[in-house]
């Protein structure tokens, strides 16, 4: 029964080891992509958390129920690992893994983050370089001329 267990376990971690991989290489992309290709990795990403916290509720619930010693360290590698048996070693080892690409991750979500920001204003940028030109003042005066608003008339220029 408790090789069953250990198994499941192991199942699951390994589960949780792809899925993380996964969210890994969304993230990565969110570093180069167009801009326009973000929200579908950042959705990706979401999904992927979802099935993510599912594994996670499955891990929870066999280790809450571990009736064969100590589980929970094990899964934490809070833990000495040259004292644990051989099945609860490869329990530690899985656990490693993912922990090394979690860490990863968040290396990865600050240079999402910065990059957001950079783009956030480089458009900003963009938007005041097209609200100044002297087209967009030359839409405003077309657009009041054909809905019959008052016209509008740049501050510098107040008598025709």
């Amino acid at each position: 029964m408790e090789n069953e267990i250990i198994n499941r376990l192991y199942e699951l971690l390994e589960q949780k080891e792809k899925l993380f991989l996964e969210y890994e290489k969304e993230s990565l992309a969110l570093l180069d992509c167009d801009i326009d290709d973000m929200e579908e990795h950042i959705n990706n990403r979401g999904k992927l958390s979802v099935e993510i916290d599912e594994n996670e509720e499955q891990i929870k619930n066999i280790s809450n129920n571990y009736e064969y010693g100590f589980i929970k360290p094990v899964l934490s590698n809070s833990c000495d690992r040259n004292q644990l048996s051989l099945a609860h070693i490869k329990i530690f080892d899985k656990s490693q893994k993912i922990f090394s690409i979690v860490n990863r991750i968040s290396r990865i979500n600050c240079e999402i983050e910065q990059r957001i920001i950079l783009e956030q204003e480089a458009l900003l940028e963009e938007i005041k370089l097209i609200n100044s030109g002297q087209e967009a003042k030359a839409s405003k005066y077309s657009d009041t001329v054909s809905d019959g608003s008052k016209p509008y008339i740049p501050g510098k220029i107040k008598s025709i």
